[in-house]
């Protein structure tokens, strides 16, 4: 019975594990994602002032 338990606490912990680490992914490619949009509006402002001035 206590063996069972275990089982089924163990299985759920690894599918919570896996659900984070998923997570985790999303989050770090969405970071990434804000860091390149505003990195890319940064070089094209200095392009536009360099070639307007």
């Amino acid at each position: 019975m206590l063996e069972e338990r275990w089982q089924a606490l163990t299985f759920r912990l690894e599918a919570i594990e896996t659900a984070i680490e998923r997570l985790e992914r999303r989050l770090w490619l969405a970071v990434f994602g804000v860091v390149s949009v505003i990195l890319a509006q940064g070089i094209n402002e200095l392009i536009q002032m360099s070639s307007g001035g």
